[in-house]
């Protein structure tokens, strides 16, 4: 993978591993030094529930090649891509798990 992905809060941040100039990044020198990286993009789930993330494998003719799948604990599903520049843009979203219907046991 050329890339990572963490989510905190609902907040899915993708960081650059294989080329880390992608990152975006913040240097204040009024300060001393400082400089921080900060994710090359980052999306908002709508639900603030804890999500696990993943990169999709794809074939080397898939057209898209920059996503990330979020499945949230709130039973929902999103696909989104994103460009080198850090737009993200959602491709799919899905209710796999309805957590308002009482289960019959």
């Amino acid at each position: 993978s050329s890339g990572i992905n963490a989510e905190y809060g609902g907040t899915v941040h993708i960081f650059a591993i294989r080329d880390p100039q992608l990152n975006k990044r913040l240097t204040v020198a009024s300060v001393g030094y400082l400089a921080s990286q900060w994710a090359m993009g980052s999306f908002s789930l709508k639900s603030e529930c804890p999500a696990t993330c993943v990169f999709p494998a794809h074939s080397s003719g898939s057209a898209v090649k920059n996503a990330v799948i979020a499945l949230s604990y709130d039973g929902t599903y999103h696909k989104y891509v994103f460009t080198s520049d850090g737009n993200c843009n959602r491709e799919s979203f899905n209710v796999f798990l309805d957590l308002t219907q009482e289960l019959e046991i």
